[in-house]
């Protein structure tokens, strides 16, 4: 829901306080200690929570990882909840419905260019720089005509869903996983297929080899309405398209006025939020993942200051002194206001978000059981894995700060896998994954503040769609796009960036 999330909606939907910048520490010289916690209830309830990301798994291997494995093969969870996917488990409603009850046409960024063509041309042609991008990536690989079809049309619904046809604050923060995209495509083109899963996808593999039922904490349509509700439709939509031409005003910047490739900053080994995930790094993870000071989801300079040691020259080469001082001077000068209005919202996302987590946790500590015929005791308790994205784990505003002020224990667990008792196989609960499904049937919905219509400063936006929507019947089949590239785009694109 990256935003998701907006996986980007990814879930981009948990926030935590900013910390002191630090500095990454070595591999060599600081004992790591995962970011794993354990989590009693009064009752007997038990979980673990484990940090996840929507990165390519392989980019976190080293102890951290090899610890999380190791859990899990020793404590064999009977259940394992995992960030969003793509399923719609837990509810019965029509999906597509609800997003049209959320969201109109004349709420949207398209909608709202009409009135500012210098905008709209910016827009158009931030659209032509990544299909650019993407073409040359294709010929420099040899791609085939069809692969290049399948990739362009998966960019062009990836664009029109998280950019075209959002509110201007959830699309300004889909601005970055737009210019990623030719690295990532390239990344998974260039890969084997087991490489290009994200860490959340295997570490629930991981319990699913163990034995654990596996479900979603919540869909993709859920946390979009969340982003709506709770975030875009608390902030005036002339305020949201100032955010916006900001968000482009950085981008432009960081492609160097649209004529560049920004080095990967995600999915690789040494990208600044896999080498804190590998080193337990709490604060350095705050600290990236926090709206900045202007409200943006990404900070270039911010990213670049934390890469680790030995990261790639080419980081060093593209980062030259005249890209330095424009990104300075742009966060000298960028709106604030409106920065502080976006971070009030986006906490409003978090608090929102957080309370569903931790009240679907409780539900499942209240109401979960087995299902095998073949557990003797019946009456026993289903022990818990939860995959939690990692921004959403960390932090006062966290996951685990939330369970604590609801009376439960949650301590992180040392490192030493020695100190985890195995478990074994009499003492297990198991809950299939159609059993979880079962109970997540009638577990807690999304509550708020409802779905608020997003404040217009103007009358109606009228028929009005630019040249990179692709056509009238887009238009008019817009709740059927939003929900068809929530199924297919969300976590296939942006839950890797």
């Amino acid at each position: 829901m990256a935003l998701l999330s907006l996986a980007a909606l990814s879930l981009l939907c948990l926030v935590s306080l900013a910390p002191a910048q630090v500095a990454p520490v070595d591999d060599d010289d600081a004992p790591v200690r995962p970011l794993v916690w354990r989590v009693e209830g009064e009752e007997g309830e038990a979980a673990y929570l484990v940090p996840t990301h929507d990165s390519f798994y392989n980019d976190f291997e080293g102890e951290a990882l090899s610890f999380v494995s190791a859990l899990v093969e020793r404590v064999r969870p009977d259940a394992w909840i995992t960030g969003t996917n793509n399923s719609f488990a837990g509810s019965d409603q029509e999906d597509s419905s609800t997003l049209s009850d959320l969201l109109t046409e004349q709420d949207t960024l398209m909608a709202n260019l009409q009135n500012d063509p210098a905008l709209l041309k910016r827009v158009n042609d931030f659209h032509d720089f990544v299909i650019e991008r993407l073409e040359l990536w294709s010929a420099a690989h040899g791609s085939s005509a069809e692969t290049n079809i399948v990739v362009l049309l998966m960019v062009e619904a990836f664009f029109q869903m998280t950019v075209a046809h959002m509110p201007p604050a959830i699309s300004a923060q889909a601005l970055h996983s737009m210019v990623q995209l030719g690295p990532f495509v390239s990344t998974v083109m260039s890969s084997e297929e087991t490489e290009a899963v994200a860490l959340a996808e295997y570490v629930a593999t991981l319990a699913a080899e163990a034995g654990a039922g596996t479900a979603p904490i919540a869909t993709p349509l859920e946390v979009t309405q969340i982003l709506i509700t709770e975030g875009a439709s608390h902030l005036p939509i002339r305020d949201q398209m100032v955010y916006f031409d900001a968000a482009l005003t950085l981008i432009e910047i960081y492609t160097k006025n649209l004529t560049a490739q920004p080095p990967r900053m995600r999915n690789l080994k040494n990208s600044p939020i896999a080498y804190a995930w590998r080193m337990g790094d709490e604060e350095t993870i705050r600290k990236l993942t926090t709206l900045d000071e202007c409200g943006m989801a990404f900070n270039p300079l911010m990213w670049f200051r934390h890469l680790p040691p030995g990261a790639d020259a080419v980081h060093s080469e593209y980062f030259d002194e005249s890209l330095i001082e424009k990104l300075e001077s742009f966060y000298d000068t960028c709106p604030s206001d409106i920065a502080a209005a976006v971070r009030e919202a986006r906490q409003n996302v978090t608090t929102v978000g957080n309370r569903l987590a931790v009240d679907r946790i409780r539900y499942l500590f209240d109401n979960g059981a087995t299902d095998d015929p073949s557990v003797t005791d019946p009456s026993c308790r289903p022990l818990w894995g939860f995959g939690v994205k990692v921004d959403g784990l960390v932090g006062e505003l966290g996951v685990t700060a939330d369970l604590q002020e609801a009376g439960y224990t949650v301590t992180r667990l040392s490192g030493d896998i020695e100190q985890i008792p195995i478990r074994q196989a009499d003492e297990r609960c198991p809950l299939s994954t159609m059993g979880l499904k079962q109970l997540t049937r009638k577990w807690p919905e999304v509550e708020g503040s409802g779905a608020t219509r997003i404040l217009q400063d103007s009358g109606d936006s009228g028929d009005f769609w630019p040249d990179v929507v692709a056509s009238d019947a887009a238009a008019s089949s817009y709740a059927y796009l939003l929900f068809l590239c929530l199924a297919c785009c969300c976590l296939a694109l942006v839950g890797h960036l």
